[in-house]
């Protein structure tokens, strides 16, 4: 579904605008019933439930199925040695020499600069797979590269071929990112996207009637046509915005919205959408934005202003106070 695009005048109110407490659902000293009205998403509730339920226990032992990342690493070190033995053979061999000018011909393979950046990608691929798997649902999660060092030692890259053991990197980022952890540290991630995005250490929400109110700061330039265009890093920034503010919306359980938030983020992709026309307002559910030649102004209307404020106020902590 398209969002709707038009030119709207600002419609003031008499109201003055209320500066948000993002903290204000998370009291120290809360009863259980005030820390129960946190929970303002149903999506975290039941996310949380199904990682943390309790497994049935089988009978007997049974051996964990492997990741299977050592033993095609083992099969592939095998083919690319034998390959390589394959073609020395070949080029050495005194059948392998041309009888022209006594030269032997053939290109030797390099199996140790193939196994190191076949090792190189096996590492990269299991982190990628890691961040994929065990990320908040619709959201996001980065995994620090470096943690492969502490996982299988910081001379990975150089241990022997049959010392290297990508199933333990595997397993360590499972150990510590596959339940609620790795959920947690997501949504701490979307947080700090979310406080840095809308500038919220140096400048709270403001809250009008019946929505909250936030502005991202975007940089326009004048294109050869004479159209104003937001820069390419500003496009980028406003692109990134859109897939967080859809990961809020999903946490939030507001599926619709996070939706036709994606929708609006990839039509912008597809097209290069950089075209700015001040004033024009993009409507997409429970949340929508109008764009300024300086800033857009972002509205999260009704209760999901409140899960608005409830999330930064749970996992927007580190980052709000952070000084970077």
């Amino acid at each position: 579904m398209e969002a709707e695009v038009q030119a709207a005048p600002v419609i003031e109110t008499k109201a003055e605008p209320v500066t948000v407490d993002l903290f204000s659902f998370l009291d120290d000293d809360a009863t259980p019933k005030e820390s129960e009205e946190l929970e303002t998403a149903s999506a975290v509730g039941s996310q949380v439930e199904m990682v943390t339920q309790e497994v049935p226990q089988k009978q007997g032992k049974e051996e964990p199925p492997k990741p299977g990342f050592t033993d095609y690493w083992r099969e592939y070190c095998a083919l690319v040695e034998k390959a390589e033995d394959d073609i020395d053979k070949l080029v050495t061999s005194s059948e392998g020499k041309l009888v022209l000018r006594g030269v032997r011909v053939g290109e030797r393979l390099s199996g140790s600069s193939m196994l190191h950046q076949t090792r190189k990608e096996l590492v990269r691929e299991i982190f990628t797979r890691a961040e994929r798997e065990f990320a908040p649902e619709q959201g996001t999660l980065s995994i620090d590269r470096s943690e492969s060092d502490e996982l299988v030692g910081e001379n990975w890259m150089n241990m022997d071929n049959d010392l290297f053991d990508p199933d333990a990197i595997w397993l360590g980022l499972k150990s510590k990112y596959g339940g609620v952890y790795g959920v947690e540290i997501g949504l701490k991630q979307l947080a700090r996207k979310l406080v840095d995005s809308f500038g919220l250490r140096r400048k709270k929400p403001e809250r009008k009637p019946n929505r909250l109110e936030l502005s991202d700061s975007i940089y326009c330039e004048k294109a050869y046509d004479g159209t104003m265009e937001m820069s390419y890093s500003s496009a980028q920034a406003v692109w990134d915005l859109h897939k967080a503010m859809s990961a809020f919306c999903s946490w939030a359980g507001d599926t619709e919205t996070a939706l036709k938030i994606d929708t609006r983020a990839r039509e912008m992709m597809m097209h290069r959408d950089r075209k700015i026309v001040s004033r024009s307002r993009f409507d997409m559910g429970g949340v929508g934005y109008v764009m300024f030649y300086k800033n857009m102004n972002w509205e999260v209307y009704g209760e999901l202003g409140d899960s608005f404020q409830a999330f930064i106020g749970r996992y927007g902590r580190e980052a709000l106070a952070s000084n970077y």
